[in-house]
């Protein structure tokens, strides 16, 4: 996966043809560059005010890293109109929101587990 570093941030970018919407100083890091960087940010804000929303782009992203997106896909086909609606066309996600729960008990996660990857779903 493309990423890049600009300014102590890191940018992740789906292909390099959208590397022109890029800072000027962003440069090209590896994967295990980009880890440090988010693990070095996240130590920062541990303890620090939880993240109680994130974009659906961010949440999917999150969910793809973790290796969690196929099975959360899978829970969502089986789940109520409701939820798969939700899911295809909300543009957040909620932490505390009971669609999210539901998904999350579904698949046996843990609160400090869901925390974890909205706090990586933040640097994404």
């Amino acid at each position: 996966m493309p990423y890049y570093k600009s300014q102590g941030a890191v940018h992740y970018l789906d292909s390099e043809k959208f590397e022109y919407l890029l800072a000027d100083d962003a440069v090209k890091i590896t994967d295990d560059e980009a880890n440090l960087i988010r693990s070095q940010y996240s130590a920062q804000v541990t303890g620090a005010q939880a993240i109680n929303s994130i974009s659906m782009r961010q949440g999917r992203l999150a969910l793809l890293q973790a290796g969690l997106l196929d099975d959360v896909l899978e829970v969502v086909a089986l789940a109520s109109k409701e939820v798969q609606i939700s899911f295809e066309y909300a543009t957040e996600l909620h932490r505390h929101d009971p669609v999210l729960a539901l998904m999350a008990s579904a698949m046996s996660l843990t609160d400090t587990q869901i925390d974890e990857l909205f706090r990586q779903a933040s640097f994404l």
